[in-house]
């Protein structure tokens, strides 16, 4: 049987500094609207000036931050979670995410 995204993420959203101060119940309804998703590897994932819509989840691979004017920024790895500023409505200018 398939485990539920939030069996899948829990552990990443707890650890999460966005969702520290939450309880359990608000943890497991922010995995409950968590959907799985795959990439290409390569595939550009965000776009630099793009409005940020999603979080994002690393489970296998590396997902790379570019930001525009300074070079790579950041890999993110296995259980590492990005773009969690899309949920406060903020958008970081000039990244984009391979």
């Amino acid at each position: 049987m398939p485990l539920s995204a939030c069996q899948l993420f829990f552990d990443v959203i707890s650890r999460a500094a966005l969702f520290e101060l939450c309880g359990a119940e608000t943890r497991k309804d922010i995995c409950t609207r968590l959907r799985s998703g795959y990439r290409m590897p390569g595939m550009q994932l965000t776009r630099a000036g793009s409005i940020p819509d999603a979080m994002y989840v690393v489970r296998f691979g590396t997902m790379r931050l570019h930001a525009q004017c300074h070079g790579i920024a950041r890999d993110y790895g296995p259980g590492e979670l990005f773009g969690e500023i899309a949920l406060l409505g903020l958008s970081p200018d000039g990244l984009r995410v391979r």
